[in-house]
């Protein structure tokens, strides 16, 4: 019976983890303009979803977009938007697509460019300016995603 309950508690906190890291991107994504379809520079047609993070899907260390944009204090203001935080030459509003006009921001289509990471990744230019690498492709059978899962012992506990 207390194995039972254990099992239903790990689940629990398991379900929980995975609400909780998916509310938490979502919230800033949206206060940023196209900040949901921010292309991958490492995977060409993904969506880098970390979006002020070095990492394309959890939030570890922040890259200089992300250090900008919570100085500007998680608003997208207008100097925020002429910004240039990956230093690639283009500001954060050209690499998001947004337009800016009368103090209202639009977007004009999708984002060409990641707006925190130089690219083209393996330029000279951006090496320089960064000592980014890209990460290695997550799948299903990689060691990240195997240590997100929990370790339910073999058989049916419930049985």
């Amino acid at each position: 019976m207390n194995q039972v309950r254990v099992y239903r508690f790990e689940l629990f906190i398991f379900i929980l983890s995975l609400w909780i890291v998916s509310e938490c991107f979502p919230n800033f994504k949206s206060r940023i303009p196209n900040g949901d379809k921010i292309p991958n520079p490492c995977v060409p047609g993904q969506i880098w979803h970390a979006i002020g993070h070095w990492h394309p899907v959890r939030g570890v260390e922040r890259n200089q977009f992300g250090l900008d944009f919570k100085k500007a204090g998680l608003i997208y203001t207008v100097a925020f938007h002429y910004q240039d935080s990956d230093g690639d030459g283009l500001t954060n509003g050209q690499e998001l697509n947004v337009n800016l006009t009368s103090n209202q921001f639009y977007m004009e289509g999708n984002p060409l460019s990641h707006p925190g990471i130089c690219e083209p990744v393996a330029s000279e230019k951006c090496r320089k300016l960064q000592q980014f690498r890209c990460p290695p492709p997550i799948n299903q059978n990689s060691n990240m995603m195997r240590n997100l899962m929990p370790n339910f012992p073999q058989g049916n506990p419930f049985g």
